[in-house]
């Protein structure tokens, strides 16, 4: 009994180390400096229209179950449906009801870690800003059916044909995720207790290039905050040690018997239409808040700083670990930095 104990202690107290660690290094190296603005590259609006363009009239959210949150405030849970088909669901959070408050309040549209069971930053977030002490900020975290790639059907893809086909309707699945929220905003405006003219976005990871892409086509969002996310998909499908991603691509490259350069130069061309850096130049760069982890295993460096330069160079976190051990930073033991960073740029710029 003794012995179990000890290595129960044992087990608490290493990462409980290792967290002091991490704050200490955070306390250090966070620089909430604004960097000097770049020459942004503007996209062509016919490209725009082309890749993001959708019909209103066929879309309809539903809300499918509410209930009391706090005093006067609810939270219901949405479900977005296209010619009758659900395609996405999300959490929409009110501190405030329209027939408890006099004004109306911001909205903050999150979106998660796509193609993950690990919902703690998004929650931790919401949290953060549904209980600030002004309680004037509205929730919204979306999530969706699917993860846009189909990383089952891209790993047995038999020739270049197959293979360049399913990337292909990757694209398409992305195109839509951010449609999807385009869609959400439409609801969301249709709401009295939501400032139509403070709409914030937050992306975390993958859901990061989403958040930019949607930020860069609809003005409606005015302010966005991006987590260890990245630009040049090519090298992330390329180059990451995502573990799904990695066994993949170790069947893609066996088969066609390429190396991880030819493979991302294979891709390059199908994604460049979901890139983030493509459209980033849409986006006031004083209107953003760019969070990095510093030594980013899934995201390649290369990555991060194209689309930092892509954005105009905003105001800038960089968090002094690999990719995982970064949101360490969104809870307790990391002191809930990433958290109250975020807080405090909507709080200024939303």
């Amino acid at each position: 009994m003794t012995g179990a104990t000890l290595k129960h202690g044992s087990f608490f107290f290493i990462p409980l180390i290792a967290s002091f660690l991490l704050i200490s290094a955070c306390v250090e190296l966070y620089s909430f400096a604004p960097e000097k603005i770049s020459v942004q590259s503007l996209p062509s609006p016919a490209r725009i229209h082309k890749n993001f363009s959708y019909k209103k009239t066929d879309t309809e959210v539903r809300i499918i179950s509410s209930k009391p949150f706090r005093e006067g405030g609810e939270e219901l849970r949405l479900s977005l449906a296209v010619k009758n088909k659900e395609v996405a669901t999300a959490r929409y959070s009110t501190p405030e009801t329209l027939e408890h408050s006099r004004t109306c309040k911001k909205l903050v549209i999150i979106l998660p870690i796509y193609n993950s069971e690990h919902t703690y930053p998004q929650h931790a977030l919401s949290l953060r800003l549904l209980f600030r002490e002004k309680e004037d900020t509205n929730i919204l975290v979306i999530k969706d059916a699917a993860y846009p790639v189909n990383s089952k059907k891209l790993a047995q893809a038999e020739t270049k044909e197959e293979l360049a086909r399913e990337i292909r309707l990757a694209v398409s699945a992305m195109h839509e995720r951010v449609i999807t929220v385009r869609r959400f905003i439409d609801w969301a405006e249709t709401r009295k207790e939501i400032c139509k003219d403070k709409i914030g976005i937050v992306g975390f990871s993958i859901g990061a290039s989403f958040a930019v892409n949607t930020m860069s086509v609809d003005n409606r969002i005015s302010s966005g905050a991006f987590v260890m996310g990245g630009g040049e998909l090519h090298n992330i499908f390329a180059f990451s040690k995502e573990n799904e991603m990695s066994r993949t691509r170790e069947q893609i490259l066996a088969r066609f018997k390429w190396n991880k350069e030819i493979f991302a130069q294979f891709i390059k061309p199908l994604l460049n239409e979901m890139s983030p850096e493509t459209y980033a130049g849409n986006i006031n760069p004083q209107k953003v808040l760019y969070i990095n982890s510093l030594y980013d295993d899934y995201i390649p460096k290369a990555g991060i700083e194209q689309l930092w330069e892509a954005l105009g160079r905003p105001e800038r976190i960089q968090i002094p670990y690999g990719h995982k051990f970064s949101f360490l930073s969104m809870t307790p033991l990391g002191l809930d930095y990433t958290n109250v960073a975020i807080d405090s740029f909507f709080e200024k710029k939303l």
